[in-house]
């Protein structure tokens, strides 16, 4: 019989190890590729999976064996490469945060964050549409259901997170404090009939480990272990982190509703704390969804479908991951794109305050926070404070651009209030 050290030591063996750690690779890749004599595709595969297991990423819950464990994984270097990528895109202070830190009022909002937002309310059994919550978060009318009013918060905590993050850790209170922002205002999310386990993106996963009595059950404490380096072994990339923080809330219903959002602003906190606030806008279970309805086959390697069998089968959640964060860094890019192209029009007008004569620096910077924060405003007492000059000095910088066309002033209570005139952008850019 052959020995275990001829099969380690044989060179179409080691092409397999070193294939599987290029990309992703799957059992029925074997029967076209080149194998050890005297081994069967079965003995070659397991070898294979031992080897690969040993170098894993784990999670809180499993077990010796990886034909039993439903969440360990490998980065290969495809892999690898797309978290650089993504890490390099989202990172606080790359170009794409500079883009939306300077439009991040709260009526900066994506089509991919407006997407993710609608998919998880629905998932959380709330009826409503893209079109309800855009005109909510646009502030275009007020909330006039459960789900806009429960929109409308979560559109606070995104705005608010960077702030909220260096005012708190992440701990079992903290997340009880962000659910109670959440359904502030919706007293029948608290009576909630919780289901086990939570509708979400891996539900029938997740259903089946509960059948079979694996899988173990979450907790806020876990949520926090995880987020703090003790759920993993060993440590992961925190964007891949950030995803094991997320779908702790698909396991068990930590919450008595909206588990699904609840996960999203746990993992956007951890990511914004690690130095990723980009993925307050960046959709993780919009692209879960639309993969499973077939919207990325031109894109991705492998249908929702043919990855949930083979992770179910072999337990191996690698082609999962590196497929998933393939997607992501795509709508990273085209959220780049969309941001480019807005900055390019923006800049237009941007240059034209420059061609504006006898402004002060103080009015050219509340200009173009005009041009880049949609419905921006501005008071005399704010400018006041902010600039360090008198009352008369700021009323008449104000005064000034208000004579010029450029901006309105709008009386609000006994003050005024000045904001961008609806043509400011044409008026600014240069003929």
């Amino acid at each position: 019989m052959t020995s275990c050290r001829q099969l380690t030591s044989d060179e179409r063996f080691l092409a397999l190890v070193r294939k599987s750690w290029i990309a992703p690779l799957c059992r029925e890749e074997l029967a076209t590729l080149p194998l050890p004599e005297d081994f069967t595709e079965d003995e070659v595969w397991e070898a294979l999976m031992r080897i690969r297991y040993a170098m894993a990423f784990r999670s809180p819950q499993y077990t010796s064996s990886p034909k039993h464990f439903m969440d360990w994984h490998t980065i290969p270097q495809h892999l690898s490469w797309v978290l650089h990528e993504l890490d390099h895109k989202t990172r606080s202070g790359s170009n794409l945060d500079v883009l939306a830190r300077e439009r991040s009022s709260r009526a900066f909002v994506t089509q991919q964050y407006v997407e993710e937002m609608v998919c998880n309310l629905q998932f959380d059994g709330y009826d409503i549409e893209y079109e309800d919550v855009r005109s909510v978060l646009l502030e275009e009318r007020p909330p006039l259901s459960d789900a806009e009013r429960i929109a409308a918060n979560f559109h606070g905590l995104m705005h608010e997170l960077p702030s909220l993050v260096k005012q708190q850790i992440l701990s079992a209170e903290t997340l009880q404090e962000l659910y109670a922002r959440l359904v502030s205002g919706v007293p029948a999310a608290e009576q909630a009939s919780p289901c086990r386990p939570p509708r979400s993106p891996l539900e029938e996963h997740y259903a089946q480990l509960a059948d079979a009595g694996e899988g173990g059950a979450s907790s806020l404490q876990l949520v926090v272990d995880v987020a703090n380096g003790r759920g993993s072994d060993p440590l992961r990339h925190p964007i891949m982190t950030s995803m094991l923080v997320n779908c702790q809330f698909w396991r068990t219903p930590l919450f008595p509703s909206c588990n699904n959002l609840m996960g999203c602003i746990a993992s956007r906190f951890y990511l914004t704390r690690e130095g990723y606030p980009v993925f307050r806008y960046v959709p993780k279970i919009r692209i879960l969804e639309k993969w499973k309805h077939g919207r990325y086959d031109s894109i991705a390697g492998a249908s929702c479908a043919q990855v949930k069998e083979y992770a179910a089968r072999e337990g191996d959640l690698t082609l999962y991951y590196d497929t998933v964060m393939t997607l992501m860094l795509y709508e990273v890019n085209r959220m780049e794109h969309a941001l480019i192209q807005k900055a390019s029009l923006d800049g237009e007008a941007l240059e034209g305050i420059e061609g504006i004569p006898y402004l002060s620096h103080r009015q050219r910077e509340v200009l173009r926070e005009a041009v880049l924060v949609q419905k921006a405003e501005f008071t005399i007492a704010e400018h006041k404070k902010r600039y360090g000059v008198v009352y008369s000095t700021a009323r008449a910088d104000l005064e000034d651009l208000v004579n010029r066309g450029l901006l309105d002033r709008i009386q609000r209570g006994q003050a005024f209030v000045y904001k961008a005139v609806a043509s400011l952008r044409d008026n600014l850019r240069l003929p």
